[in-house]
């Protein structure tokens, strides 16, 4: 993060936590990083589970493949969408936005649409 006051952190941090989708910081790997603490009702791993790990480690090879070349594409044009469907207790679907951030790191923001598919 950019180097601010205390305040501000403070003040981002609870604009970050306003936003109704989950927010993931990923390396270039599909490695997840230390982020923003979130507690949104549908997520399958709390931040202990996913910070630190790749995309491989949580997730079916299909899936982690196209998570990992969402990732590869954002650092090369910029952006990138994609929707993916998760079994949890039944299918949830979800839209995720990728961005660049920097040569080697992209911000991520996932919603679950299941509501608009049904």
């Amino acid at each position: 993060m950019l180097k601010t006051s205390e305040n501000e952190d403070s003040k981002w941090l609870t604009i970050l936590r306003t936003i109704p989708d989950l927010l993931f910081l990923v390396d270039k790997n599909g490695r997840f990083k230390p982020f923003v603490e979130q507690e949104k009702a549908g997520f399958v791993y709390p931040s202990e589970k996913y910070t630190g790990k790749t995309f491989h480690e949580l997730y079916d090879q299909d899936l982690a493949d196209q998570f990992l070349s969402a990732v590869r594409e954002t650092l090369l044009t910029g952006d990138f969408e994609l929707e993916y469907q998760i079994y949890n207790e039944g299918w949830k679907h979800y839209s995720a936005r990728y961005a660049r951030l920097n040569d080697n790191e992209v911000i991520c923001s996932v919603r679950d649409i299941t509501a608009k598919k049904e």
